[in-house]
């Protein structure tokens, strides 16, 4: 007997893989998408069309590279790396193209098979990524390759710091080949240098600026004469010659104070402490030669050539500040945006490479399933749609076509989502909560028909990871 289950729709750097020795310069890049280079154009008929942003990057080959991806992955490339397909060495402009998946969305945009045989026993297991990239390069769109004896250094970003695989794969029909074991995820070099250039310029303290303060007309001036006193001063005096002072402060106290100041001839001792305010304004001490000491709040008055010079040196001090504090905006913000950890990989041909592990589950209950969608009633459509399994906290996405679908597993342990994709982008979903409503788990190893609800028509990657976030 086949049960047909549906749900309600719910509004909702020490260690490598191998060594580096090449060096290289930076270079300038920016990004397009070219659909006619995509990786899928190598794995059959497309079943969609969403997109993944790529970057691509024109450079002269002559030169050493250094290229950051938008996700700051870097890749390292020597200097006439490229030949063509009968070995001649390439010049002139070359045209690189990368393609970064590191998220479930772009994972299964790319319909790139995620599924390692073991050449040993034949036995198939799902893929867990900490990241894929496609790396190509072109000439006047023909297709170039690394010249032997060279190798591109690839840094990506990575998200785990378990040993992960290296694979590489050529196309549908192929399988994916094992290249590496146990590649350890490196800290990223870049960033702890940031931090440490954020750190030392935050140590660093630029004396706040102050606006001079302008002589106005009733103004009571006062001089000071430095000459034979004992100076104990936190600035050059020099900028104060030929300045008259005015006092800021008109208390009885401190009139008091500043007549007996007049009064007095000489000092044995002069002091200035600057008063934390918008002005150029000091806490003056004078002691007398009987030890009586005399202090006041004064400002420097400054006029002609004197203001002017003042003013150009105000005008350089909160210059310094703002330029400082656009560096440390800029240090912050790229240290956002780099990744804690990175995988290291020296390539010597171009294609497609993954860091992956083989995820395998003993808690998974199988079902003799069958989909429905939602609305959908095209057989035809409904013969080529694939249904993907995201489990959540693993980046895993667990692909079943319509031949397979009667070895669907799942772990009801696990918060899951489901997935299918129309060949018109439309998106068809099942939630955690949606799947836990069906009670899946009496009907393990019996026939069983799930049915999806209908979402939206997408255009990319970034809206898959979007839904799969909100559910």
């Amino acid at each position: 007997m086949k049960f047909i289950l549906t749900s309600l729709l719910l509004i909702a750097l020490a260690v490598s893989c191998k060594n580096i020795s090449e060096e290289t310069k930076n270079a300038s890049n920016q990004n397009d998408i070219d659909n006619s280079k995509l990786a899928i154009s190598r794995f059959g008929e497309a079943l969609f069309d969403i997109s993944v942003p790529e970057n691509k990057f024109i450079f002269q080959t002559n030169q050493s590279q250094i290229l950051v991806t938008d996700k700051m992955s870097r890749i390292y490339i020597p200097k006439n790396t490229f030949v063509d397909k009968n070995g001649g060495l390439i010049s002139g402009k070359v045209e690189l193209v990368f393609k970064e998946y590191q998220s479930i969305g772009e994972i299964i945009a790319s319909e790139i098979p995620m599924i390692w045989k073991d050449p040993k026993t034949g036995v198939e297991y799902d893929f867990e990524s900490d990241g894929m990239f496609e790396i190509q390069a072109y000439q006047n769109d023909q297709e170039l390759f690394v010249k032997k004896g060279k190798e591109i250094q690839v840094d990506l970003v990575a998200n785990s710091r378990k040993d992960f695989n290296f694979y590489s794969i050529e196309s549908r029909n192929s399988d994916w080949q094992l290249i590496e074991t146990n590649c350890k995820a490196l800290p990223n070099a870049i960033k702890n240098d940031l931090n440490d250039q954020l750190i030392e310029s935050k140590s660093v303290v630029l004396e706040k600026p102050r606006k001079p303060v302008e002589y106005k007309k009733g103004d009571q001036l006062f001089d000071v004469n430095m000459s034979g006193t004992n100076r104990e001063h936190d600035f050059k005096l020099d900028e104060f010659n030929g300045v008259m002072w005015k006092l800021t402060e008109t208390n009885d106290s401190i009139l008091e104070a500043f007549n007996a100041f007049r009064k007095q001839k000489s000092f044995k001792q002069v002091r200035f402490e600057p008063i934390e305010t918008e002005f150029l304004e000091y806490r003056l001490y004078f002691l007398s030669e009987g030890n009586k000491e005399i202090s006041f709040d004064g400002a420097p008055v400054f006029q002609g050539k004197l203001l002017s010079n003042q003013k150009e040196k105000y005008k350089e001090m909160i210059a310094k500040m703002a330029q400082k504090a656009r560096k440390d905006k800029e240090l912050k913000e790229q240290i956002n945006r780099e990744s804690d950890l990175l995988r290291r990989f020296n390539l010597d041909k171009m294609g497609i490479f993954n860091y992956d592990i083989q995820f395998k589950d003993d808690n998974n209950t199988r079902l003799l399933a069958s989909f429905s969608f939602d609305g959908l009633i095209d057989t035809t459509e409904i013969k080529h749609m694939n249904v993907y399994l995201v489990p959540e906290d693993v980046n895993v996405v667990v692909r079943y076509e319509k031949n397979t679908f009667q070895n669907f597993a799942i772990n009801l342990r696990r918060r899951n989502t489901l997935l299918a994709i129309a060949s018109n982008n439309q998106i068809y979903y099942l939630s955690d909560g949606d799947i836990k409503r069906l009670n899946l788990a009496q009907f393990k190893n019996k026939d069983v028909e799930i049915n999806l609800k209908k979402y939206k028509i997408v255009k990319d990657a970034k809206e898959i990871d979007d839904l799969i976030s909100k559910l």
